[in-house]
């Protein structure tokens, strides 16, 4: 009998938006070099989820963020890396796209032990085979 466990599984999803309309716009900062605010016309959203074998759940982040703008001599923007974990940094539209187009991270259904692939029954592992660590 061959028998497997999940130990990490690591799904990346790219969600690309085309947005118009006056509220999609970023402001650029203080820095007397960028222009603010500036009109955004696409926004692209990288997610990492990552699922372990010892998590009820899964946990999903944002990889990256890349704006499309017009009228300015680059073409794109990304969000820095320090900020993607900050989301009350980024515009209120840009909050409500990424909560919006998060991938689902459904909760693992518990089916068997990861270990000795004892089948579950009502949500936990009745009984454990013979030399099962968790047992």
């Amino acid at each position: 009998m061959i028998t497997s466990m999940l130990n990490t599984q690591t799904t990346n999803t790219l969600v690309r938006l085309d947005v118009d309309g006056d509220q999609a716009i970023i402001d650029m900062g203080d820095n007397p070099h960028y222009p603010k605010p500036v009109q955004v016309t696409s926004v692209a959203i990288a997610y990492t989820t990552t699922q372990t074998s010892d998590s009820a759940g899964a946990d999903c982040e944002v990889a990256s963020i890349t704006y499309t703008v017009t009228g300015q001599d680059y073409s794109t923007i990304s969000v820095h890396p320090d900020f993607l974990n900050k989301p009350e940094a980024w515009p209120a539209w840009a909050r409500t796209l990424v909560d919006q187009y998060r991938p689902a991270t459904p909760p693992r259904k518990l089916d068997s032990c990861h270990q000795c692939a004892a089948p579950a029954a009502g949500g936990r592992i009745p009984k454990h085979r013979a030399g099962c660590p968790s047992s």
